[in-house]
């Protein structure tokens, strides 16, 4: 039961990866932990307002991380300058405490969708910061945090 699970969980990220990739970034963090005021920002421009598009979080985290989830608080600006703040639950493992995703090591990838389908209201450039919400000044474990955008494949 826990393959299948998985399998069908895998399914939607290996659909997710037919190079429909517009904008991707990973910042690494500093191996002393993720500070509470750390904010990692991704930059990136949406030529294409009509067009829908998917957004992921991708996290590397490292077997030390404590927890099998990490919060994060997502603050967007757009074109016009319009603010909105988010929070967002990463699932990094299951019950059993096995990491999710592909691992390496002591080292582990997950790819975790946030947004799907997204129609952006304007086009031009937005900004999506992302700070730890995890309560803890200095998060460890975690390596990196990245952000994806994709056009989706009905419009490629």
């Amino acid at each position: 039961m826990k393959i299948w699970l998985v399998i069908v969980l895998a399914i939607p990220l290996l659909i997710s990866c037919d190079g429909s990739k517009h904008y991707e970034q990973i910042n690494t963090l500093p191996p002393e932990g993720w500070d509470v005021n750390n904010r990692q920002s991704f930059t990136f421009n949406i030529p294409d307002n009509q067009s829908p598009y998917n957004i992921f979080i991708d996290v590397r985290n490292r077997n030390e991380y404590a927890y099998k989830n990490l919060f994060l608080f997502l603050e967007w600006t757009g074109p016009d300058s319009v603010f909105v703040r988010d929070t967002f639950e990463c699932v990094l493992a299951g019950v059993d405490g096995r990491w999710y995703g592909s691992g390496f090591g002591d080292l582990w990838d997950l790819r975790i969708p946030y947004k799907m389908n997204l129609q952006f209201p304007k086009e031009g450039e937005y900004t999506i910061e992302i700070e730890q919400a995890m309560r803890h000044e200095n998060l460890e474990g975690i390596s990196e945090i990245g952000l994806r955008v994709e056009k989706t494949k009905a419009n490629n």
